[in-house]
């Protein structure tokens, strides 16, 4: 079941609670969906929209109105709103900490990443710059997976990730933000998709479909297949890992050669935490 990351979908819902002019087609079709369908699409909209639009505390305050507005939502609507009602203000406020957690720690991570790129790509030092980032990985306490996938495809020419990382232009801490934030968004989708799977006890599987006019983030989110996923309870929650189709991941690759390919997937097996 396909449900869209679409951000009209909270701002109608929040029009509508308060009485004011709204898409009535929209409350219409909201108020049909299934109750595990309520959990998913709401929580879509809560992270497409505010969880990535600023830095700061204010994020939290966004995530806890939100929340509260769709939650009240289908308290009202003709669908059992129990699902959402015990899981998804937790599950929200459970990625909210953790990107609070993590963020700085990423983020540093990232933007030395993006500063080794630099600007300038070239096939034939394609593989040379992959392998001075390898060292740079190896001799790094962490390097982010996601930061780290998004750099190897860029060095290796693909014009997603390029645009996602926005090496074209002057770098700033801005900048580096608004990257990192469509890479996590890249790969919170599946990990949305896995607490779906696991609310309706594998019963179900929910695909959520990226809707953005970006290019580059369409480019490279077409990019990544998710092949396995792996979660583990902590005391903060599920962490979860994912191991990505290497083989879809290297064909994308325009300065891979055949013998490269190979030689890539081997040096990316370990899983995207």
């Amino acid at each position: 079941m396909n449900y869209i990351l679409d951000r009209n979908y909270i701002i109608e819902i929040d029009r509508f609670l308060s009485k004011k002019t709204h898409n009535a087609e929209l409350i219409k079709r909201a108020k049909n969906i299934d109750a595990a369908g309520n959990f998913v699409a709401g929580l879509a909209s809560i992270l497409e929209g505010s969880s990535f639009s600023t830095e700061g505390g204010a994020i939290g305050n966004d995530i806890l109105r939100e929340s509260s507005l769709i939650r009240e939502f289908f308290k009202n609507a003709r669908t059992d709103s129990t699902l959402f009602r015990d899981h998804v203000l937790q599950t929200s406020l459970a990625l909210q900490d953790h990107k609070n957690n993590e963020a700085k720690i990423e983020l540093e991570s990232f933007s030395k990443i993006k500063s080794f790129l630099g600007c300038e790509n070239s096939k034939e030092n394609s593989w040379e710059k992959f392998i001075q980032l390898m060292k740079i990985k190896e001799k790094s306490d962490y390097i982010w997976g996601a930061g780290f996938l998004a750099a190897t495809a860029s060095i290796f020419g693909h014009q997603g990730a390029r645009e996602i990382l926005k090496l074209n232009k002057t770098p700033s801490h801005q900048l580096a933000y608004n990257s990192y934030s469509d890479l996590k968004l890249i790969f919170l989708i599946p990990k949305i998709e896995h607490e779906a799977r696991n609310i309706k006890n594998g019963n179900q599987n929910y695909k959520l479909i990226l809707k953005t006019n970006d290019a580059g983030l369409i480019k490279f989110r077409s990019s990544i297949l998710i092949a396995k996923t792996k979660s583990k309870e902590t005391p903060y929650g599920n962490e979860i890992s994912y191991w990505i189709d290497l083989k879809k991941f290297v064909n994308d690759l325009p300065f891979a050669s055949e013998k490269r390919k190979a030689e890539i997937i081997e040096k990316l097996a370990s899983p995207i935490n």
